[in-house]
């Protein structure tokens, strides 16, 4: 009798299959009962337009009233209720979940639907085409499972009920200890088309768009799919991205940077119909702006050939750098202005010393440069840092100053096998800091400082190097 059933509803099942198309939604009532009383019933829409095949093999098994009986046999709070094996109608409880090899297995019908509370998806065991009568339904957001499951549906109505499932008392299994029997019975169909987004973000004609911007539109009420096409023209005949996306935003990843102009559009997936798709927008692609590194804003004696550093940006070939002695960067108060460099660190040689520096940075493409970023400003000192070897050391190390004691100027050298974060400061007696020599991050190398005591009284003095774990402290004499 039960091949009998099966075959039954692989007859259904089968005849029912067909290209992918838009149809109402069939809508069903599932009843419960724990123990034998009621728990109540909540209503379920399954998406036809989005897991054809997952729809009409669960409806041909509401047909022979395949559901009746049969036991929502996992709960577990915070994420999900499961049932449907027909191991749950009469069999030990221990077989419940198992599932019986009679029955036909559905190939997988993966979306990127999210799996929100309420949505619902097959069951199935580590094959991808496993599926079959066992279904699960979301108590609470559960986006670990998104394209993992086939999505086939969601709950429409009587979400509570659905919370009284999974609070009830279980074993260790997540099995209810009192059996929770479900009956399934079609009520009707869903046949409304979904509304067409509305497209809230970048404005139409926005430039300077970057690979870590967002295209956003609206949320549309019961849409649970959007389409988002993105081309190189308005007829979209050169599409570059054509996907159904479960949320309504997309951070942007396969366009090109520097005024490439391109055109976007959206439509909603409601499982059973398609909007149309909403007006056209367009944009120009940017570059994103450099993040500076170092030396930190605002920081004071900083060599005169201190080295500035930046992060990379994505997609840029080249940099922009200024330098100036005025904030406004005017023409007469540019310092350095360097085109067309491919690194991110610039050693400055010849700036004036006592004297406030500004400085800034933009990125480059083949055609196009990005806008500056935020300017940032250091202050060089009466020190004057060299790099006085090209061959990089094998260790950190500091050397006594030169000369000692000294009036007023003293040499101090160190030497540094890696790139990394670097400061020099002298100290008193007491430990109180006087100034920081260095304080910035440094390429490999040997470097020397002139240290200038001329506004300090006589008297011992100290000077410490702090390079990542290695930290040297030496003792300096300053005789007037």
């Amino acid at each position: 009798m039960k091949k009998t059933i099966f075959a039954l509803a692989i007859v259904i099942f089968s005849v029912s299959i067909h290209a992918q198309q838009e149809a109402a939604k069939p809508i069903y009532k599932i009843e419960s009962f724990r123990g034998g009383i009621s728990i109540g019933s909540f209503n379920v829409e399954l998406f036809p337009l989005i897991a054809p095949k997952a729809v009409r093999y669960f409806d041909s098994l509401v047909t022979i009233k395949f559901y009746d009986s049969t036991a929502f046999h996992r709960v577990v709070p915070a994420f999900v209720i499961q049932g449907g094996d027909p191991n749950s109608k009469h069999l030990p409880r221990e077989t419940w979940g198992n599932g019986d090899p009679n029955q036909t297995n559905v190939p997988a019908e993966f979306s990127n639907v999210s799996y929100v509370r309420g949505v619902l998806g097959a069951a199935r065991d580590t094959d991808p085409n496993s599926a079959n009568s066992q279904f699960f339904i979301c108590v609470a957001n559960a986006t670990s499972l998104n394209a993992q499951y086939t999505a086939y549906g969601k709950v429409i109505s009587g979400m509570n009920i659905c919370d009284s499932i999974v609070a009830s008392p279980r074993d260790v299994n997540d099995n209810p200890l009192k059996k929770i029997d479900m009956f399934v019975t079609k009520v009707g169909t869903n046949d409304s088309v979904p509304s067409v987004p509305f497209m809230l973000n970048p404005a139409n004609n926005a430039n300077r768009i970057t690979l870590d911007s967002n295209l956003v539109w609206s949320s549309v009420s019961g849409g649970v799919l959007y389409q988002l096409d993105i081309a190189t023209d308005s007829n979209f005949t050169a599409k570059i991205f054509s996907a159904e996306l479960g949320s309504s935003s997309y951070t942007l990843k396969s366009v090109q940077l520097g005024l490439r102009k391109y055109y976007w559009r959206v439509s909603s997936n409601n499982g059973g119909h398609r909007s149309a798709f909403s007006s056209i927008r367009s944009f120009t692609t940017g570059v994103s702006i450099p993040t500076m590194q170092s030396p930190p804003t605002g920081s004071t004696n900083q060599p005169g050939n201190v080295i500035v550093k930046w992060n990379k940006v994505f997609g840029a070939v080249s940099y922009h750098l200024q330098v100036a002695t005025l904030a406004n960067f005017a023409q007469t108060a540019i310092v350095v202005d360097q085109k067309g460099g491919v690194d991110t660190v610039k050693q400055m040689s010849g700036l004036q010393l006592s004297k406030k520096h500004y400085w800034r940075v933009s990125a480059e493409t083949p055609d196009y440069e990005g806008e500056f970023g935020l300017q940032w400003n250091f202050s060089t000192g009466t020190s004057t840092s060299a790099t006085i070897s090209q061959e990089i050391p094998k260790q950190f190390s500091l050397d006594q100053n030169y000369p000692n004691p000294f009036n007023p100027t003293t040499t101090i050298s160190y030497h540094l096998p890696v790139f990394g974060f670097v400061s020099l400061k002298i100290f008193d007696l007491l430990g109180k800091e006087i100034t920081a020599l260095v304080n910035e991050s440094k390429e490999p190398g040997s470097y020397s400082v002139t240290f200038d005591a001329s506004n300090l009284v006589s008297g011992i003095y100290f000077y410490t190097l702090s390079a990542g774990e290695f930290i040297q402290t030496k003792k300096l004499i300053l005789m007037k």
